[in-house]
């Protein structure tokens, strides 16, 4: 008995410590729960009631130089959702979700069945197709808007402006540059789960509302821009080109007009930053310049050793061999020959051997250090990604040939804004400005946080050595191989260029890129202006023939729609001095997208007649007073079918409209009068153009004022 009784005894000991052990276990546990990992558990706690939902702040505008939108956002629709919560529902979820969106809903069903607590289902979704999804019958799917960019010019801004990816990050152009600027910061929202599992924002979590990015003011001018971009392009294509390129420059500033490349990007299909498209070519590449690089040779024969326009130099009838060993010569030659010329018929005719001629009167120091003062082998600064400092090598790296060559533009590399500022030196009196593309930058509430101005760098030649040089250009478009970029009425001053293209180590025969870069007035420089035509393929490849004509269209549009055309003829048959902004501007021979561009900026009404790309009439006429009861009509038609067209009927025009319109059809023009055409007369020429003599009558002037 006494047995049974300890065992019973023991037994209960057993149990009591037993207990005491599970009490001391759990105990233990409690304290690990609470004090050594309470942070850990307690962060989890919160995890599993709360949900943080990202707020996008909207990203700045990009603005033009006379503050039109050129980026701006609208706002679209995102779908996200809460596995956790949407699991019960997955397969009816992606159902729905698959129908709306006409996509296999299995691409749905394998997100809400995430282990994760945040999915994003769609994104950037129209407001039309949102509206679609009931939200409301959906737990734990939840809308979020989002902004999305803009993009009004499209390809005409192109690789300029840039892109963004779907993170609303910028990959490209300005907005990747100034994307820490432009894309502001993000705010959030806490949503807590209650009991009974519906979300609410959290009490105890305030909402941050998000800080809008600042806005971007360029220098670029829409106008320009749209006018340059129509231009090559059409060009490229006529020509059949690889590529084309157009830089536009302020000479007094440095700010940029317009800076556009031919193929171009689509901003709003860009998805990533990997893609050659994005390069900004007028930056990012160098090229050989080949003449237009003259510059340089005839700065430094001006500047250190004073050779005068006129003094003469035999230009060895087109080839001249000079002998650089016993056993070796080298060749130089001109495109034509030509026996004696002077310092300025050798800028005319663009001969390379009077150039090669002066570069030994010249010598490497100066040649090299004029050249680095007009900034070549250097960056310019400008505030874009990507840019190249181009190559001019150092005198000592030289070989005994390449004095000789580099007076004519091969062995350097520049860029074509590099090309573009050495002739703004000229156009601006002899001194370099730095280029500049931001205007200012302003932040959500209006203030401005940065601003730039005009900046000099540097004096590179005087005064007088610049007015020598700009009547030696001006004589390269009115007697030289530049006579296709003549606009009558208007002095322009330019160079020609061509040169092959080194490919892969070696010169490509038959590879060319045709160039021309001028300004315009003459006297008084507004617009400095560079075309770049790769590979013309079709037609001519000097830069004479396929660049010029470009840069004479995009300076008659400019001059045409800005009054500065209008303002040089009406002096001259004393009509009315200024064309004002309520008068209907020239769109003849511009692209849709273009004339719709410059018409709505203007807030004036208009009508597309035919379905054609290209706007070949309008009425009213340019010049036209506008008022409300106006609209404009655009008679549309192909381009290919335009460039094939028979000689425009110019009669009834004003002088400046007709010699506008008759200067894409490649004529010679002579002008008998002034005033309104009456008639035209078509005759054989010298030349290889066609001519056409204009009869014009001066007492029907003032009926075509501003036109």
């Amino acid at each position: 008995m006494a047995t049974l009784e300890k065992k019973r005894i023991m037994r209960f000991y057993v149990v009591i410590v037993a207990i005491i052990f599970l009490f001391v276990v759990a105990g233990v546990r409690l304290f690990d729960i609470q004090v050594v990992d309470g942070e850990k558990y307690a962060t989890r706690a919160v995890q599993q009631q709360n949900s943080e939902i990202i707020l996008p702040a909207t990203r700045g505008i990009i603005y033009d130089k006379n503050s039109t939108p050129i980026v701006s956002n609208t706002m679209f629709v995102s779908f996200a959702a809460d596995p956790k919560i949407t699991k019960p529902n997955a397969k009816k979820f992606s159902n729905i979700f698959g129908k709306v969106f006409d996509k296999p809903s299995q691409q749905y069903l394998a997100k809400l069945k995430s282990k994760k607590r945040f999915v994003w289902l769609e994104r950037s979704v129209h407001p039309d197709i949102a509206k679609k999804i009931d939200i409301k019958s959906l737990d734990g799917i939840i809308a979020i808007n989002e902004p999305r960019r803009l993009y009004h010019l499209e390809e005409i801004g192109g690789q300029l402006v840039g892109a963004i990816n779907i993170e609303q990050k910028g990959i490209a152009g300005i907005e990747y540059r100034y994307d820490e600027m432009l894309r502001g910061q993000n705010g959030k929202l806490i949503m807590e789960r209650d009991a009974l599992g519906n979300q609410r924002p959290s009490v105890d979590f305030p909402k941050i509302n998000p800080i809008d990015g600042n806005s971007v003011y360029l220098t670029i001018d829409q106008e320009y821009q749209t006018i340059a971009f129509d231009e090559i392009r059409r060009g490229v294509e006529k020509m059949k080109a690889d590529a084309g390129h157009v830089v536009l420059l302020n000479p007094k500033s440095g700010a940029v007009l317009a800076m556009v490349n031919y193929p171009s990007l689509f901003p709003s299909r860009a998805v990533s930053s990997q893609n050659e498209q994005y390069k900004i070519y007028a930056i990012a590449d160098m090229f050989e310049p080949g003449s237009v690089f003259k510059i340089v040779t005839a700065a430094a024969a001006i500047e250190k050793k004073s050779i005068q326009s006129t003094q003469k130099f035999f230009a060895e009838n087109g080839e001249w061999k000079i002998k650089l060993s016993s056993d070796k010569i080298r060749t130089i030659k001109d495109s034509h020959p030509h026996g004696e010329l002077t310092f300025q018929e050798a800028m005319e005719t663009s001969s390379n051997i009077v150039m090669a001629k002066l570069s030994n009167i010249i010598g490497a120091d100066d040649f090299y250090l004029t050249a680095r003062n007009f900034g070549f082998g250097m960056s310019t600064g400008i505030d874009l990604p990507g840019e190249s400092g181009g190559e001019l090598k150092k005198p000592f790296q030289w070989s005994s040939t390449t004095l000789n060559t580099m007076s004519f533009g091969y062995e350097v590399g520049a860029t074509p804004l590099q090309i573009t500022l050495a002739y703004l030196v000229i156009a601006n009196d002899g001194i370099l400005m730095k280029p500049y593309l931001i205007e200012k930058i302003v932040d959500s509430n209006g203030e401005v946080i940065e601003e730039n101005s005009p900046e000099k760098i540097r004096r590179v030649i005087s005064e007088k050595t610049s007015r020598i040089l700009k009547n030696m250009f001006v004589g390269v478009v009115e007697r030289g191989t530049g006579s296709e970029a003549k606009i009558i009425g208007v002095s322009i001053a330019g160079k020609t260029g061509t040169s092959k293209k080194f490919v892969d180590g070696k010169y490509q025969d038959g590879i060319y890129n045709a160039s021309f870069v001028g300004f315009y007035p003459a006297d008084e420089p507004e617009i400095v202006c560079l075309v770049i035509i790769e590979n013309p393929r079709v037609g001519s490849y000097y830069g004479g023939q396929a660049s010029a004509p470009i840069f004479r269209a995009i300076a008659e549009r400019i001059v045409n729609n800005k009054g500065l055309l209008t303002k040089i003829l009406a002096t001259e048959n004393n009509l009315l001095a200024e064309e004002k902004n309520n008068f209907v501007p020239e769109i003849s021979n511009t692209h849709i997208e273009s004339a719709k561009i410059i018409l709505e900026k203007r807030g004036m009404k208009y009508k597309i007649v035919g379905k054609g790309s290209l706007v070949v009439e309008q009425f009213p006429i340019a010049g036209t007073e506008y008022n409300d009861k106006i609209e404009i009509n655009l008679i549309t038609e192909e381009i290919e079918n335009n460039i094939k067209s028979e000689t425009a009927n110019v009669r009834g025009m004003t002088l400046r409209r007709a010699i506008n319109r008759l200067s894409k059809s490649n004529f010679e023009i002579v002008v008998n009068g002034s005033g309104i055409v009456v008639d035209q007369i078509e005759s054989a020429s010298t030349s290889s153009k066609k001519k056409i003599t204009l009869i014009c009558a001066s007492k029907l002037a003032t009926l075509g004022v501003g036109q």
